[in-house]
């Protein structure tokens, strides 16, 4: 499923996606090239078109990732006010997942594998997840070149299936992130910060001509290929608000349901698992991390109390370029970070923390000298990660492996302890 309420295109040129389920395509017959239709039309006809109230579908995605294939499906309803339902039901890796349920107001989040049971409270000005499907389209429309626009059926619906081409060095950051305004929420899974790019070469959405709905999605690129299709698709059902319920096991002390039946009863064809163990179904409420992006270092240093680590010109590879700052706060460990973005048109990334609190990152690398300070340096096949430390302050850097070898250690050691 595509990001839920992300607001607009980042400066780093990042396609962030959330992944949801399993695929199965079935693309139907392309018609006609509809050399008439433009990104303008496109774009006024979103304007013109209010998203359906209520979306319920079987949500299905193929994920291949450097040579891995996973295939997972799920049952998802989503209505305009922010409440959603997300019921896995297979999974290729045998993972049971997680049922997502919210109201508009709490989203929780139960492990079947674990028992355990995450509740976040949702911004309530942030959008809604079905408003951030067709946010995304636009952002596209946006930012993107519409390469192809073509006439076809998918899902027994009358679709556009349109091409765009992205930005050279577009990548794809496999993080969940919900923008609401100017302001990122995301939930913290791990606050380690070793990224998990690929290049992406295409991006490919099939529109439902009536509702704009996107019923496809396909994102490519090299060992990259993402693909997602809504079927059985059901718009404006009128959801029964029991649909959006939930109280955690340990609180009402019955059973959960899995394949869509509701919690505490017993559903269509749906199994239940027995209530976890009293060690297991204690409600773990996260705080979520409150993230802003910058236009300069300058910006970000404004937002949080300390000094930024900002390396001189002279000490950057060629070619790499400022790529905007991001702000991260994190009320559970009490800690503030910047990150400071780098980009090469040729050679990769590279990014920059200063942090208040430790961090887990580099953890399993040799030691260095860093000016005066000890540092760990980690290389991997994919890039060299150092990280040492100066009295309360933390420091970072992550290199792609094609910035060289020793760019981190240079650039660290002209920073230093500031």
């Amino acid at each position: 499923m595509s990001p839920p309420a992300d607001g607009r295109v980042r400066t780093r040129h990042y396609l962030v996606v959330v992944l949801v389920p399993l695929l199965v395509l079935l693309a139907g017959c392309t018609g006609p090239l509809a050399s008439d239709l433009s990104a303008s039309d496109l774009e006024a006809e979103f304007e013109e078109t209010a998203p359906p109230a209520e979306v319920s579908a079987t949500v299905e995605i193929r994920e291949e990732i450097d040579g891995d294939v996973r295939e997972r499906t799920e049952e998802v309803w989503l209505r305009d006010d922010g409440a959603v339902r997300i019921d896995p039901v297979s999974d290729s890796t045998d993972d049971p997942g997680a049922l997502t349920v919210s109201d508009g107001e709490t989203r929780w989040y139960y492990d079947n594998a674990t028992g355990s049971t995450t509740a976040i409270e949702v911004d309530p000005d942030a959008s809604s997840w079905l408003e951030g499907l067709y946010d995304q389209q636009e952002r596209y429309l946006a930012a993107y070149d519409l390469t192809d626009a073509t006439e076809t059926t998918v899902e027994d619906r009358d679709s556009y299936h349109l091409t765009f081409e992205p930005p050279a060095n577009e990548t794809v950051d496999q993080s969940v992130s919900i923008l609401v305004g100017e302001t990122a929420y995301e939930l913290p899974v791990s606050t380690t910060e070793e990224p998990s790019e690929l290049g992406v070469d295409r991006v490919e959405v099939w529109l439902d001509q009536e509702t704009l709905f996107p019923i496809k999605h396909q994102i490519a690129g090299d060992d990259l290929l993402l693909e997602t299709t809504y079927t059985d698709l059901t718009v404006d059902d009128e959801f029964d608000d029991d649909l959006f319920e939930f109280t955690p096991p340990a609180e009402n002390g019955d059973v959960v349901g899995t394949e869509g039946e509701d919690e505490g009863g017993d559903g269509e064809g749906g199994e239940t698992e027995p209530s976890p163990t009293d060690d297991e179904n204690e409600t773990d409420y996260l705080p979520l991390p409150t993230i802003e992006d910058h236009d300069s270092v300058a910006d970000a240093e404004e937002a949080v109390p300390f000094a930024v680590a900002e390396p001189r010109p002279s000490t950057l590879p060629d070619d790499v370029i400022f790529d905007g700052a991001t702000s991260y706060e994190f009320p559970d460990e009490d800690r503030t970070q910047v990150t400071v973005f780098y980009r090469s048109e040729s050679a990769g990334s590279l990014m920059i923390t200063t942090s208040d609190g430790p961090r887990e990152f580099a953890t399993n690398g040799h030691e260095v000298s860093v000016g005066e300070a000890t540092g760990s340096l980690e290389q991997t096949s994919q890039s060299t990660e150092l990280q040492w430390s100066c009295d309360e302050q933390y420091y970072s850097i992550y290199a792609d492996n094609e910035l060289g070898d020793d760019t981190a250690l240079e650039i660290a050691q002209q920073l230093g302890c500031r």
